[in-house]
């Protein structure tokens, strides 16, 4: 069961020992790779990363720091205690991250702030990229942040033409 945006900001964000993912791209509500969370968080709240930029590598996104004027739409999943450490690994399997091999992978997992839709500041893990990363891989910078909204524009525009 899932417990509301309202009471998850309230009473236990704050308290967590283990920190909410800002997700915002295949891992967000709906997309194709949210099936790695689905029944194992206690709350998804919609949030904004502020002082991110969001590119596109093809069929997923990378972020990357920025000024303050930025930002990036997304939600943040809090996990189920029993499924933190177990759904973490896998995130980082999907997301290319190495604790011990920070320096090859694709995305490191920082703690960052993310603002939530009620207006409450929550650290929580992102996986950032690095701008190398997105020069590259020609990355597209994605103008306000929002990987559902581009994802959706982008399929129409390839089924209309």
């Amino acid at each position: 069961m899932l417990l509301s945006a309202e009471t998850i900001d309230a009473e236990h964000v704050g308290g967590l020992d283990q920190p909410p993912i800002f997700v915002y791209g295949s891992l967000r509500h709906g997309m194709e790779n949210y099936g790695l969370l689905r029944g194992r968080t206690l709350s998804e709240v919609p949030a904004t990363l502020v002082g991110a930029q969001m590119y596109s590598l093809g069929w997923y996104p990378m972020l990357v720091e920025a000024a303050d004027e930025y930002s990036v739409r997304g939600e943040l999943m809090i996990l189920h205690p029993q499924h933190y450490s177990r759904v973490l690994a896998s995130l980082d399997h999907l997301e290319g991250y190495n604790e011990n091999d920070e320096a090859h992978s694709l995305y490191l997992r920082v703690r960052c702030p993310a603002i939530s839709k009620s207006g409450r500041e929550v650290e929580a893990w992102v996986y950032m990229g690095s701008e190398d990363k997105i020069v590259n891989r020609h990355g597209e910078f994605i103008p306000g942040g929002d990987w559902v909204r581009y994802s959706q524009e982008r399929w129409t525009t390839l089924r209309q033409g």
